[in-house]
């Protein structure tokens, strides 16, 4: 089993990469990034310059500064889907 050490390492390696968070409720590897450092649209006007991911589910939403994508980071059940349930075609492998 991978610690919580070695997961967040991980996000570390990732483009784009500014901070990894591990969700309290969930226990999933959430990581901020920004968009075209990823290789990920960053919207019209910027719209989407940086993105919340949940790597565990592959959610991701967009926001237009850092600091609201670090805010998302420590609450995936307000956006990831799978996370929160609401996502019912979801299948663990």
């Amino acid at each position: 089993m991978t610690t919580r050490a070695e997961r967040l390492a991980s996000a570390r390696t990732w483009d784009g990469y500014r901070s990894a968070h591990i969700a309290r409720e969930t226990g999933t590897l959430i990581v901020v990034v920004n968009a075209e450092e990823q290789g990920l649209d960053p919207g019209v006007d910027g719209d989407c310059a940086w993105y919340t991911i949940c790597d565990e589910h592959s959610q991701l939403v967009g926001h237009r500064t850092l600091a609201l994508a670090k805010s998302h980071a420590s609450n995936p059940l307000g956006w990831c889907e799978v996370c929160n349930g609401s996502d019912q075609t979801w299948e663990e492998d």
